[in-house]
């Protein structure tokens, strides 16, 4: 389990999604779950997941950290 803060980039426009997680592989799978039933909480990330698809976003780890450091 690797806790820390993650992105989520647009690799077409370049546009990130920045975010913290205690276990951040486990948080990866719940986005791409809410991104394909189009269900997601942010309504900016999920309307570029849908205008170019998955296959043009690319996840990774920004920080490792101990979950003390998240907020």
């Amino acid at each position: 389990m690797t806790c820390g803060i993650y992105k989520i980039e647009n690799m077409v426009n370049k546009k990130c999604y920045i975010g913290q997680s205690i276990n951040i592989e486990k948080r990866w799978k719940q986005h791409i779950r809410m991104l394909n039933n189009h269900s997601h909480h942010s309504q900016k990330l999920q309307n570029s997941w849908a205008k170019y698809g998955g296959k043009y976003f690319n996840f990774s780890i920004i920080e490792i950290c101990e979950k003390e450091y998240l907020n």
